[in-house]
This record gives C-alpha cells, sequence and structure tokens, in this order.
C-alpha cells in the first residue's frame, strides 16, 4: 500500500487488474468480482472499456448508494431524515 493509502484505491485496483491481464497477452478479456472485487470489477468496465468484453457482478451491495449520494455524480444526494418527534 502507498503511503498516501491509493495503492487500495479501487480505480488502481481496476489498472491493475488490467494491466495483469495485458501483461499475460490478454488485451481485451471477460471479468467476473465479488463483493468488494465486483466494485473493482465494475471501476475498470468504466475505466477501460476496450478492455473489458464481458462483465460479471456478484454479490455486491452498497455501489449503487455510494454512487449515487456522493456529490457531483448526478444522484438525488444524502438521505435526510423526516421523522418528526
Amino acid at each position: 500500500m502507498d503511503v498516501d493509502g491509493t495503492g487500495y484505491a479501487k480505480r488502481t485496483m481496476a489498472a491493475d487488474v488490467v494491466a495483469l491481464a495485458g501483461a499475460l497477452g490478454h488485451e481485451r478479456f471477460a471479468l467476473a468480482g465479488h463483493d468488494r472485487g465486483a466494485l473493482v470489477a465494475f471501476r475498470a468496465g468504466l475505466d477501460h472499456p476496450a478492455a473489458i468484453s464481458h462483465l460479471a457482478l456478484l454479490d455486491v451491495t452498497g455501489a449503487r448508494r455510494s454512487a449515487t449520494t456522493r456529490p457531483g455524480c448526478g444522484g438525488p444526494g444524502p438521505r435526510t431524515s423526516t421523522t418528526r418527534r
């Protein structure tokens, strides 16, 4: 892991997956990811669409909420409590 913590960033891991596949002679390949790996695979598909021929995402939770609630991502924004006392 890098000192600044970027070694475990999903974008960094996705780039590593694509680089490894390329080094093994696979310029275009199918990719499957499970749990956190599914988020890495999803990022690889977004960042490297020319390299990913098929994408399978298994047992992934939280991706939709985190992607749509982050400011500037076009989602509805964080949920707020509407409970009255």
